[in-house]
């Protein structure tokens, strides 16, 4: 029997798994009933108590957002008691370990997480001894983009060509060139992060621009959980405009804005225009519209340009003389691949046609597990 294998993604809002080994050949996507994946959060309760459990998250009285920012610091108190980052992470991944230990009918014998380069090696090798501390057994961790480039499949015709793998996160956005050999074989060539080029600041003026359109006054600049609360309700509105209400227009969405906005309704396609220039026109003009500071000098490109313009990714992007290789092929993963206004500001910038990843908010996580999977004996973990 094939060891078995947990990989885990962390992203700043979600938190996406997959398993193998034992008898499942290739990795199988995890996810909670109704959901693609578990949000990136720890939930506890009145008593302090850390809930683990999906079924109680609805009864937890502090829910601690973005808890890997808390990796290499001293316990600070949270709803009355010291804790740890080891303990948050055991807590926000229980789930997945639960559900791949389930599917798989077997314990787990190694538990794989991802990590981006953005990170220092002070948190890398902090989140290297959560994980330990979690794992049932063995333990390791994998770069972000190599486990991007596991998931990542030959082009079709095959091409000897890198693909351009884009990924839009919930903060920031990353670039990886992956080249794939015709068997499969896939390994990264190159990889930039933003760090601060994700979906959170391309919605932050749109919903500025939203509320000086209705006279209202926000907090702009000085409220992070407003403006948490803001861009989850705008998220939630893309992927369902409507909000289930069927006697809305279909060519709008419904926004359901924290205080003081409240609900709107607005234009669908207006706002993936508006995202799509967000991506693709210069950040300092963008953002000086809605009242927002101005970016550093020689730092207001677009978001696509600061990820693109560079030449490790356009040196690679075609192949004299292969009319197969004749533009960029180019790949979206991540949650927010399938998002309209994303499509279309890449294909505007790269001036060719678009794909997106099987499964694309999974591809980390499938990944990952896949080189758990068939590196197990070689990998260098964290044994207990």
């Amino acid at each position: 029997m094939a060891k078995t294998v947990l990989a885990v993604d962390v992203g700043s809002a979600t938190i996406t798994a997959a398993c193998a080994g034992a008898d499942v050949s290739d990795p199988t996507i995890l996810s909670p009933h109704n959901q693609e994946w578990w949000p990136a959060a720890v939930y506890v309760g009145a008593d302090g108590t850390l809930l683990s459990d999906d079924v109680d998250h609805p009864t937890a009285e502090t829910v601690i957002t973005r808890f890997t920012r808390l990796l290499g610091r001293e316990a600070q108190v949270i709803a009355g008691s010291a804790r740890h980052a080891d303990s948050l992470v055991a807590a926000a991944l229980t789930p997945a370990l639960t559900a791949a230990t389930t599917h798989l009918r077997h314990n787990i014998d190694l538990v794989i997480a991802t990590y981006p380069s953005t990170w220092p090696t002070q948190i890398v090798e902090a989140y290297r001894f959560a994980i330990s501390q979690f794992a049932p057994a063995d333990s390791t961790l994998v770069p972000w983009s190599d486990a991007v480039a596991a998931s990542t499949l030959p082009p079709k015709p095959y091409v000897d060509c890198p693909i351009t793998s884009i990924d839009i996160g919930a903060r920031s956005s990353t670039v990886t060139m992956v080249r794939v050999s015709q068997s499969g074989h896939a390994r990264t060539e190159y990889s930039i992060t933003n760090p601060q080029g994700g979906w959170a600041q391309i919605v932050r003026p749109i919903i500025a621009r939203i509320a000086d359109q209705t006279g209202t006054e926000i907090p702009r600049l000085t409220s992070e959980t407003w403006w948490d609360q803001a861009i989850s309700a705008f998220s939630r509105a893309r992927q369902d405009p409507t909000g289930q209400r069927p006697n809305a227009d279909p060519d709008t969405m419904i926004i359901e804005f924290p205080a003081p906005l409240g609900a709107l309704t607005v234009d669908y396609d207006d706002i993936t225009e508006l995202i799509c220039l967000q991506m693709t026109d210069p950040q300092s003009e963008l953002m000086a519209d809605v009242g927002f500071p101005a970016p550093p000098e020689g730092q207001g490109a677009s978001l696509l340009s600061q990820l693109l313009d560079r030449g490790p990714v356009t040196g690679r992007w075609t192949v004299p003389g292969n009319p197969h290789a004749s533009r960029p092929i180019i790949e979206l993963t991540g949650g927010l691949a399938e998002e309209p206004g994303v499509q279309r500001a890449v294909r505007q910038k790269a001036e060719t046609s678009v794909m997106v990843a099987d499964t694309p908010v999974h591809a980390a996580a499938w990944g990952a597990a896949l080189i758990g999977v068939q590196s197990h004996s070689k990998l260098i973990g964290g044994r207990r």
